[in-house]
């Protein structure tokens, strides 16, 4: 992939990247020419921002969060002083999460969310996992639901309805548990283990991760923001919610 960079003279840097890519460009009393398939372009002259010779780009910053990278940490939320809401990526070295533009809440002139695990993440030393034990008796059910049965009453305290099941020791979904009644639960959902799967079948719970936020794990964080308006946006500060693991 290809860049096109700028370098100011001032502070003798490189300030950022373009998504242009001119066959010639030139400054001349304060204003910047390009050159495009032989056309001559006038940049900065209208409002539509991240428009480059008729085609739209996204407007892209990607910085590491680094802070205390010794520690084990959970990176649980995320908040931005900016006039809009970015689209956030977020990589830690153990697993990766999403904020997208609608999850934010304005609270104090500032844009708040918690970070969610990406759908297809099956991270199972998350603390979003919680194990439940092993059937005391073979999967029941038809169809599109499941029972599993163990020896001794679910704690509701820890599992809840609306978690996904997740079984064996390669972690297969099992449904999303739609009823809990003593020591049953009920799942439902269209991938589901083979009835009469032998008793002792490990059974694990992944909570619900637009409800409830554990936070990534990981000693650092690689953000990616996002902006794909072409309206003047501002982007003052970005700040996390980040709390020390502790095993």
């Amino acid at each position: 992939m290809a860049d096109t960079l700028s370098y100011n003279e001032q502070t003798e840097g490189w300030p950022s990247y373009y998504s242009f890519f001119p066959e010639w460009m030139e400054g001349m009393n304060n204003r910047f020419y390009s050159f495009k398939g032989g056309n001559l372009h006038l940049h900065n002259s209208n409002d539509q921002r991240g428009t480059f010779y008729g085609a739209t780009s996204s407007a892209i910053i990607q910085f590491c969060a680094n802070k205390s990278p010794l520690e084990a940490k959970l990176f649980k939320a995320l908040s931005l002083q900016s006039d809009t809401t970015w689209e956030a990526t977020v990589a830690t070295d153990e697993v990766t999460g999403t904020v997208l533009t609608n999850y934010y809440e304005k609270k104090e002139g500032m844009w708040f969310s918690n970070i969610r695990f990406n759908s297809n993440s099956v991270i199972t030393k998350n603390r979003s996992f919680v194990g439940i034990g092993n059937t005391s008796a073979t999967v029941g059910g038809s169809g599109a639901t499941r029972t599993f049965t163990f020896a001794s009453n679910v704690p509701q305290s820890i599992i809840s309805i609306g978690d996904t099941i997740f079984y064996g020791t390669t972690p297969t979904q099992g449904g999303v548990i739609s009823s809990i009644v003593g020591n049953v639960i009920t799942a439902t959902g269209s991938t589901l283990p083979a009835v009469n799967t032998a008793i002792g079948l490990f059974v694990m719970a992944s909570k619900n991760v637009t409800a409830e936020s554990y936070g990534l794990l990981g000693d650092y964080a690689v953000v990616t923001l996002v902006e794909d308006g072409t309206n003047a946006s501002e982007l003052f500060s970005v700040e996390f919610d980040v709390m020390k693991s502790y095993p």
